[in-house]
């Protein structure tokens, strides 16, 4: 993709629409290296090498993953997403071995691009969804001590 024939405001939407499809739908995370700025400080280190630390870990778990757009708004420098995806669960997630599962689940991302490249990203993800439906976490109310005591008969006399 190439961004040069862009208008400066149309630049951070087509950055963040070419990071959803080439680097986190087909799994090219060379791509970050052109997308993300050195300057980048994500919670899984600096720069491109950061943000793909931070990616790989859910290719390797769901090799199959998939990205869809529901909603994309620029203003300024600042791209929201708003998405959902799914995939397989086959290599090891968050110390969980493969289960075979299909899991889906919904976020928002927040993009702040300056000079063609991605600074900084915000996102809110329903982690412990992912985590409950490899089975990594019990789901509220199946097999936790809680559901595992309501449903047990109780043994206690009651006067």
């Amino acid at each position: 993709m190439s961004t040069t024939e862009l208008e400066p405001h149309q630049m951070p939407k087509a950055i963040v629409n070419w990071l959803f499809a080439e680097c986190l739908n087909e799994g090219d995370l060379s791509v970050a290296n052109q997308l993300v700025s050195p300057d980048f400080a994500g919670p899984a280190g600096k720069g491109p090498e950061g943000f793909k630390a931070m990616i790989s870990p859910l290719r390797q778990g769901f090799p199959d993953l998939r990205f869809i757009i529901q909603d994309m708004v620029a203003e300024g420098s600042r791209v929201v997403v708003r998405w959902t995806s799914q995939g397989t669960h086959r290599g090891m997630f968050a110390g969980t071995a493969p289960t075979g599962r299909q899991v889906s689940n919904e976020g928002i991302g927040i993009y702040r691009v300056e000079d063609g490249k991605i600074v900084e990203s915000w996102s809110q993800v329903d982690r412990l969804g992912v985590l409950q439906q490899i089975g990594a976490v019990p789901t509220i109310g199946r097999g936790g001590p809680a559901a595992q005591a309501a449903e047990s008969p109780s043994t206690e006399s009651r006067p």
